[in-house]
């Protein structure tokens, strides 16, 4: 429900960084952090308060693009 908030038109239900922290793997969660020059133990917490507004954003009109 949380991610189709994001996609969706209404208002973005928040995420956990620990939520975040669940979801990824540590390498997943490492790789991030090393791509993007953030602390691991901060990742989390950043990817909880962007992620939502990032989908948000990729989906305006209450759907995600397609691919070419």
């Amino acid at each position: 429900s949380q991610v189709a908030s994001w996609i969706g038109t209404g208002n973005n239900l928040p995420v956990s960084s620990e939520q975040i922290a669940a979801a990824l793997s540590s390498e997943q969660l490492q790789g991030l952090a090393q791509r993007f020059g953030i602390d691991l133990n901060q990742l989390p917490h950043v990817l909880s308060q962007l992620l939502p507004q990032a989908i948000d954003k990729a989906s305006p009109n209450g759907t995600l693009p397609h691919s070419a």
